[in-house]
């Protein structure tokens, strides 16, 4: 997750919690650690799974700004992002697995800001977003607005864990084009609905 596009990953809540924790034991839990954490408890307290967090990893010592790129943007198309998951040894249904990871969260406006009034320079909309959520988006981020403005990346059910990011994805309210791009191929539409029709399918690999 990148904090310059999820701005919502607070970087002082984790330093907080790192300071609590090496005022009482100095030197044992890493930043990391408390991330893995920190997810783990976010999802299984809002309606989601539960799971054992592998305990033991360490902070880098250096920014890996490699790594940084090679995480699918939100302006990428579908043959983009699945080229970077198949980079790192991931598949379609991964794909659509951890794409479902936007039943939680919020985006800046200017990471979709284009979908609204100029997609790929048509001085138009982008046609596959819902008229009534691109009216819904354009008045919580107005052309030549503020850029950080934040908008739930699930605009039904924004503090859930459930399905409903992806029958979002079918009602073209995906805010992201790397959402809605899962949409335009049999393949990736297929997995999307057996997910957005069945919680017990969402929950697994």
């Amino acid at each position: 997750m990148q904090v310059r596009i999820y701005p919502q990953l607070d970087i002082h809540v984790i330093d907080d919690i790192k300071t609590a924790l090496e005022n009482v034991c100095p030197g044992v839990v890493s930043c990391a650690e408390i991330v893995a954490l920190a997810s783990q408890i976010l999802v299984s307290e809002n309606g989601g799974p539960t799971w054992e967090v592998q305990l033991g990893r360490r902070d880098s010592r250096t920014a890996n700004r490699a790594g940084t790129t090679a995480i699918p943007g939100p302006r990428e198309t579908l043959a983009q992002i699945t080229k970077k998951f198949t980079d790192a040894g991931l598949d379609s249904t991964d794909l659509v697995a951890l794409s479902g990871a936007h039943t939680f969260g919020r985006a800046r406006c200017s990471t979709f800001v284009h979908r609204l009034y100029n997609f790929s320079g048509t001085g138009n909309p982008d046609p596959s977003l819902d008229t009534t959520y691109l009216e819904t988006l354009r008045q919580t981020c107005p052309e030549g607005g503020d850029g950080g403005t934040l908008a739930n990346l699930d605009p039904s059910t924004p503090n859930g864990f459930d399905n409903n990011y992806s029958t979002n994805l079918q009602n073209k309210q995906g805010l992201l084009q790397t959402d809605q791009e899962l949409t335009l191929f049999p393949l990736w539409t297929g997995l999307l609905i057996a997910k957005a029709t069945s919680l017990t399918l969402l929950l697994s690999p």
